[in-house]
Parts: C-alpha cells; structure tokens; sequence
C-alpha cells in the first residue's frame, strides 16, 4: 500500500466512526427529550473492528486483538455506574441472558443450553466476575481457536482434516506486550499449558472432509426407515445424526439426557423419545414406518408413537453426524453438536 491509499482508508475508516457516533447521540438525545432515558436499557454492541496497518495487517481476518475486540456498552438506569467500565471478558451470546435478567424475565429455556451468561452481576460492580476468558475461531489454513482472558490471548492453529499434523501455538501477554508483537507460547509454559486445558473444554471441530462425505446422504423419500449407531459421550444435549432441515427430515439427538427421535414432515415435527436418561455407551435404533416411530437403545428401552407419515420429498439439506449444520432437523438450534465419539451409523430402508 502507498502512503496516500493508507491514509485514505484510515480517514475512511475513522469518519465512519464519527458518523456512527453521531446517530447514537441523536437516538440517547431523543431518549431524553420524549422523558425515556430513566426506564430504558440501552445497549450499543457491533462488529469487530480492522487492523488498519498494524502489524502490517488490513482488514479483519485474524484472530489477534484489533479484529476480535467488539464494542459492548450498556446503560441500565438504577443498575450501571455512569462513565464505568470493567476488563471483564465478555462473548456476544452474553447479551441475551443479560438483557433478559434486567428486563426481570424469568431466565430463558429451550431445547438446549444458553452458551451465554449474564453480566448483570459486573454492570452492578465491575470489579465482579461472572467467566475467565471468552472464546473466538478465525480460520485460515488452518483452524485458529483461541482463549482470551483478562491478560492473555491463547491460538491453537490445527489441521482439522489431518489432526496428526503439527499444532502451533501463540501466545500473547497483554501487560507486557499489547501490541501482540512477541509470541511466548515457547517461554511461558505454565500458562500455555493452563490455557490449553481451557480450550479443551470445547467441542472439538467438524472435519471439512467428513462434512463434504455427509452430504453424500441416504435416499429417505417416501422410504420407511432404520437408523442405527453407536454413541460414546457424557453430554446431555446434541445431535447424533440429521439429515434434512425446517421442511423435511429427521433427527435422532439427545436432549438434557434422554434419546428423541423427531421426523419432520411438511414443517411439522413429530416426537419420540427414551422413557429414560441414556448411559455414557449406548446403541440406538429409530425406526420410521407409515404406522409408528419408534426409538431405543441397547436392544431395548423402546418407546413408540403414531406415524407422521414417510418423509415425502428428499431434503436438500445432507446428512450430518455429531452435529446438524445447516437448518434443524429436529426440536433444537442448529448446530447442537455433541461431545463424543458417533460411530458404525446406517439409514436403511425397511
């Protein structure tokens, strides 16, 4: 880039920060003119921002600070400290509950966890703490999964497609070093090793190759079916297998403990599920017939219900295994993955 270009674009840059700035003293104006501004929660929260020639990098496709740090501002009368702020780290998926607890919602539910937690507690005192670090992926060659709390930045670069290649780590001290311009994954072990342990708390990623070969799925029109696997796990929540989306399909997953079967025909879902809460280690069955739906586990535990019908049109959505990528199959939000190993799956026609 010559210098004039670069100018250009950080004046550019900086000039739509102003013109955002402005809207919002006009909306927090108007909010004071109409008598608003003592009953009403206002949150200003946006994407993340540009590296703007830093570390010689433009635009945002990083994992480092500059394109991963969002705005999150809130003004709760009665609640929030005027010109107060916190270094609590914080996830966009924390806006939800947050909001919901000073509206004086009761707490959300629905078919799987809120990832998210409320920073009530942090806007009443920043000096509380409601998580230790927040959790970001940028992609490039390789996956990059990264851990940031207060003071440090974690990346895991991975091969998702080929797990036995080399992993490469950076890691960043912000007291020390904010600009990001030392690596000290190879310095500070302690703390890689403590971050890493974090990190593993999460799902582990969806291999691209084994996506691209689920898309290879099952002719399920107008079919009656057996859908049968193996499923190692100790989570209580997600999908095993799916095939299809909102108007057509099926979805065999696990829901606060308990095996559910749920086939949708024409946008509707019909539901079986487990009398019981599912071990560890289980085989399971689903069948779909005109007459019945069935589902059960280790050759056993079999619970059945009236028939929607056969699925009546091939979905465009493929199938997916330990997860549902696409639009849901079944009574959850997409993506739902599971935590675990799903194996020796099979969809056969009856």
């Amino acid at each position: 880039f010559g210098d004039e270009l670069k100018r250009n674009l950080i004046h550019g840059y900086y000039a739509s920060m102003s013109f955002v700035d402005a809207q919002i003293g006009k909306t927090l104006d108007e909010l004071d003119r109409l008598g608003l501004d003592e009953n009403t929660i206002v949150v200003l929260w946006g994407d993340h921002g540009f590296h703007l020639g830093d570390l010689g990098i433009w635009t945002k496709h990083t994992n480092y600070e500059q394109a991963n740090r969002i705005p999150i501002l809130i003004r709760a009368p009665g609640v929030t400290r005027p010109n107060s702020s916190t270094r609590q780290p914080a996830e966009s998926v924390d806006i939800f509950p947050t909001l919901v607890e000073l509206a004086g919602l009761p707490r959300p539910t629905g078919p799987q966890p809120i990832d998210g937690v409320s920073l009530v507690p942090v806007l009443k005192d920043p000096c509380k703490r409601v998580r230790n670090h927040a959790f970001h992926a940028y992609p490039k060659s390789k996956l990059g999964r990264a851990i940031r709390t207060e003071r440090y930045r974690l990346v895991e670069w991975r091969s998702v497609d080929n797990p036995d290649r080399q992993v490469e780590y950076e890691l960043y001290d912000y007291e020390v070093d904010p600009l990001e311009t030392r690596n000290l994954a190879d310095t500070l072990p302690v703390v890689l090793d403590e971050l890493k342990r974090i990190l593993r708390e999460y799902p582990e990623p969806v291999s691209q190759n084994r996506r691209t070969a689920s898309r290879k799925s099952p002719e399920i029109s107008n079919r009656s079916l057996k859908i049968t696997g193996t499923v190692n796990t100790t989570s209580e929540t997600g999908v095993i297998v799916a095939q299809g989306g909102r108007e057509q399909g099926y979805a065999v997953h696990l829901k606060q403990g308990r095996l559910i079967f749920d086939v949708r025909v024409n946008g509707q879902i019909s539901t079986v599920s487990s009398a019981g809460t599912v071990p560890d280690e289980f085989d399971f069955e689903a069948q779909l017939t005109p007459e019945t739906m069935s589902i059960s586990y280790n050759s056993g535990h079999r619970n059945s219900c009236d028939s929607p019908g056969l699925i009546p049109v091939q979905p465009k959505d493929g199938m997916d295994i330990g997860r549902d990528d696409l639009t849901a199959a079944g009574s959850y939000i997409a993506p739902n993955p599971l935590k675990g190993t799903i194996s020796a799956v099979r969809v056969q026609p009856l």
